[in-house]
């Protein structure tokens, strides 16, 4: 307990004072992990060797990753990871418009998709369950992906703060802020 106060007062001049008790307890990790070769004469001038030795190395480590040049960060809760109720609202709205535009997907396109999306089947087994080949599933699935994805991007451009930015929006598997072309479905 001298050892620590002793170290505490070492630092105090030398160190921010939120990083003292971090200094302390460096000191004794090497302290532990040292195996000197002779007997250790004066404890406490070797702890203060020691001490010197963790400030020198912080110093250095701080100097090679330019931490004076760093901006500190504010601890501030990220907006975007909080749940509030209106984002719980807006989530349930968001699904519920998706689950619209998938029931209105034509009935081929809806059950590919479907057994896609909420079944988890590739596109060999939907094909074989569909009684159509891969390629055949490919353009449904890609076709009402595009759809689902319009319905969505429709409703981002009426949505006001989404619309005054120019979001852009993943659909079909590229970025874009326009709308993409809708490829004339077959209802058959």
């Amino acid at each position: 307990m001298a050892s620590a106060t002793l170290l505490r007062r070492y630092f105090a001049g030398r160190a921010p004072q939120c990083e003292i008790d971090d200094l302390v307890q460096d000191v004794f990790v090497r302290l532990h992990s040292a195996r000197p070769g002779a007997p250790i004469l004066d404890l406490h001038a070797y702890l203060l060797t020691i001490a010197r030795h963790v400030l020198v190395s912080r110093h250095r480590g701080r100097a090679a990753r330019c931490t004076a040049l760093h901006d500190p960060i504010d601890v501030v809760l990220d907006p975007a990871t909080e749940i509030s109720p209106e984002r719980i609202v807006a989530a349930r709205q968001d699904c519920a418009r998706a689950m619209a535009a998938v029931d209105d997907l034509p009935p081929r396109a809806r059950a590919a998709f479907e057994l896609h999306r909420f079944e988890y089947l590739t596109y060999a087994a939907i094909a074989t369950r569909m009684n159509i080949t891969r390629d055949s599933v490919k353009e449904l699935l890609r076709r009402a992906t595009v759809r689902v994805g319009q319905s969505r991007h429709e409703y981002l451009n009426t949505y006001p703060p989404y619309r005054q930015s120019g979001a852009s929006i993943r659909m079909g598997g590229r970025r874009s802020t326009k709308p993409a072309q809708q490829a004339p479905f077959n209802q058959g």
